[in-house]
């Protein structure tokens, strides 16, 4: 769900550079890129940042989600232009608290939220 929650928000198009994305047999070639790795529970599937529900990510294209990951060359400028410093800040900021209980009916109404509209 959160990974479809992106796309839809992205309308299927990279957010970097704008490729927009082929449907598959139902895939689309494109990433839902988490901004704090997915391992990170507090941020994987999105939190609550100013009393809003974010999702603390982004669509990427399979080249923009490497530059973003590898902090290559076009990383920072990816994050400006993408996330904002704020937001970026903010997620990043929220990551380090350690939440390690999860309310997945309450995550799972606000993706549906997002991809029904």
């Amino acid at each position: 769900l959160w990974g479809e929650a992106i796309k839809v928000k992205a309308g299927y198009t990279c957010e970097y550079c704008r490729k927009i994305g082929v449907k598959i047999g139902g895939a689309t070639r494109l990433n839902a890129c988490h901004v704090v790795g997915r391992r990170n529970r507090t941020t994987r599937w999105g939190c609550e940042i100013d009393g809003l529900w974010d999702l603390c990510g982004f669509c990427g294209c399979y080249t923009c989600h490497n530059i973003y990951d590898h902090h290559l060359y076009l990383h920072d400028d990816l994050i400006n232009k993408v996330l904002g410093l704020d937001r970026y800040q903010k997620i990043m900021t929220t990551a380090v608290k350690v939440d390690k209980n999860q309310e997945f009916d309450a995550i799972k109404l606000q993706l549906l939220k997002v991809i029904n509209g």
